[in-house]
């Protein structure tokens, strides 16, 4: 989290299940509730939520973790990962040439059409968000008014 902002609450560590993604869904909308109280921007932060969980979760390594914090003006919302999944051989995602994933060629051209929009919702619902990515940790974030 930022130096000027507060948790609310502890990081949360997912390491699989469908299970663990509701609950996360709902834990990180708790702690929004606290700050926000628009019920549609507070669905807009689950949904973003689950969008950054699902990125972490489909293209990431490890534990994903979560964090919540605040500023009492924003609220900004984290979601990290061990790094970008990748085959043995290959480069990390954010270094591999055109939109597919390693070791996966072709890939971008069959996933199903209802897949790879995450970023576009968040982009749209967010003031401000940003993705960060070493070959040891994605981060992905993102920033609303409380």
């Amino acid at each position: 989290m930022t130096a000027a902002m507060d948790a609310l609450g502890d990081r949360l560590a997912l390491t699989g299940g469908a299970r663990q993604g509701r609950a996360a869904r709902r834990i990180v909308r708790e702690r929004a509730a606290k700050v926000v109280d628009d019920p549609v921007a507070l669905d807009d932060i689950e949904l973003m939520t689950a969008e950054a969980v699902a990125n972490a979760v489909l293209h990431g390594t490890g534990v994903v973790q979560i964090g919540v914090a605040t500023d009492g003006r924003r609220l900004r919302v984290e979601v990290r990962d061990e790094g970008p999944a990748r085959s043995p051989g290959h480069p990390p995602e954010n270094e591999a040439d055109g939109p597919e994933r390693p070791g996966n060629a072709g890939a971008a051209c069959r996933q199903p059409a209802d897949h790879g929009r995450g970023l576009l919702v968040i982009d749209s619902l967010a003031e401000e968000w940003g993705l960060e990515q070493t070959p040891t940790e994605t981060l992905l974030w993102f920033v609303v008014h409380a």
